[in-house]
């Protein structure tokens, strides 16, 4: 077959050249013509020796010729079988996905963004047969998803889960015209967003999670449709208010002793650690079974029987957690334990005696930050417990912001960012 491929091949060469000829190559596939040479080399081997045997000189040409215009015909009905039948409803295989990829590429690999920032890709259509596209869209989303649990009235100890959403952004951009994508090709449709300067940032919790996605649908000649998604992260910023730098307190004073808790910083990022002290001074004699420092974060929603759920162990691969329910707040708040250090075994304090404890607590990277919108509120709070045997606990809490702002330099700020130095410029 060496010779009908370079020979084909040879021919496509020359009729490319061709005015006529050249204009149809938008029409006319290549498997087309390649397969009518090729099948019109054969029969035209096979006619011309069939010929000679039966009528000699005279029927090796006629038979030559004949076989040769219906080996031309067959193969090139081949080739159109094989690359337009594809785009018909008769094989809607190839349409599905099973000859053709969609999918959706972003300018940055990590698809991580700020608020304001442009959203800059492309939809890409790779197909291994030819295709014909009807034109096709690509969405930006935002939705945001409430699970909350609710008693059942027969006493079950297995609550009622509820699975809600809602579409906090929506935008459509129609990039993707009819077209038709050659055997083996691939066609790119760029597109660009903006997010919103008040983006509402990825969160991935529990009760409440906040997801931006990229969506693509390309509608097809037989009436299907190919689908593609592509989650994106959008980072929450640190709020630009005075303030929010230097020392800060929460002093809990009770009968038995006065426990002031310090933090050198109430901002941090996912992977920082959240460096504190506490200083414990009785007013009597006093005795702790144990110190320990806590940090929690607390996802609330306004839907749900007002009751808090408190985690105290959970396996975030399985979801699996052990949790005390609890009446109590408002809607459905679940309070998570995310990181605890001990600072003190069993200790006895005399009157007066102040005690130190230094400590730092990690913040964990999930795509967790500090979100507050009427659908759904998440704080982070740092605290220290005092237990006391037989007695109530002292207790000393200050809330923190949690930020998920890269650390790394950007080229160009968003115009958050670059409002947030305006303002700060100005005072």
């Amino acid at each position: 077959m060496r010779i009908p491929w370079r020979f084909s091949q040879a021919v496509q060469a020359v009729a490319a050249r061709v005015p006529d000829v050249g204009r149809l190559q938008g029409f006319i596939s290549n498997g087309f013509v390649r397969r009518g040479l090729i099948g019109g080399f054969v029969f035209l081997l096979v006619g011309g020796i069939l010929g000679a045997m039966n009528r000699g000189v005279a029927g090796a040409i006629v038979g030559a010729l004949c076989s040769a215009i219906l080996g031309a015909a067959f193969g090139a009905s081949i080739g159109f079988a094989r690359d337009a039948l594809p785009s018909l409803p008769s094989l809607p295989f190839a349409q599905k996905g099973r000859g053709a990829t969609l999918r959706i590429q972003t300018e940055r690999d990590d698809a991580h963004y700020l608020p304001g920032d442009p959203i800059v890709g492309q939809v890409l259509i790779s197909a291994e047969r030819t295709l014909r596209l009807q034109g096709g869209s690509v969405y930006l989303a935002c939705r945001g998803f409430q699970v909350y649990d609710k008693a059942l009235e027969n006493g079950s100890r297995e609550p009622d889960f509820v699975h809600t959403s809602k579409e906090h952004h929506v935008e459509q951009l129609d990039v993707v015209p009819r077209a038709v994508v050659r055997r083996g090709g691939t066609l790119a449709f760029p597109f660009r967003f903006e997010l919103p300067l008040r983006a509402l940032p990825t969160h991935k919790g529990y009760v409440y999670s906040v997801l931006w996605t990229l969506h693509s649908v390309v509608r097809l000649s037989d009436g299907s449709e190919m689908t593609a998604r592509q989650e994106i992260r959008v980072e929450s910023i640190p709020p630009a208010i005075r303030g929010i730098e230097g020392e800060h307190q929460s002093i809990a004073p009770t009968q038995a002793c006065r426990m002031v808790l310090s933090l050198p910083s109430v901002l941090a990022a996912e992977g920082e650690r959240i460096e504190a002290n506490v200083r414990i001074t009785p007013m009597t004699n006093l005795s702790f079974s144990e110190v320990r420092a806590v940090l929690l974060r607390v996802e609330n929603i306004p839907a749900g029987d007002d009751h808090t759920v408190y985690v105290a162990e959970w396996n975030a691969d399985t979801g699996m957690f052990r949790a005390e329910r609890q009446p109590g707040g408002q809607g459905t708040t679940y309070v998570w334990l995310e990181e605890e250090a001990i600072l003190s075994g069993p200790v006895q304090l005399a009157a007066a005696e102040s005690v130190l404890h230094r400590f730092a607590l990690e913040v964990p990277r999930e795509w967790r930050p500090t979100v507050s919108h009427p659908d759904g509120r998440v704080i982070w709070k740092v605290g220290v417990i005092a237990s006391r045997p037989e007695q109530s606990d002292v207790r000393a809490f200050h809330e923190v912001i949690v930020h998920t702002a890269s650390t790394q330099p950007r080229a160009v700020l968003s115009r958050t960012m670059r409002g947030s130095l305006v303002a700060g410029g100005r005072r």
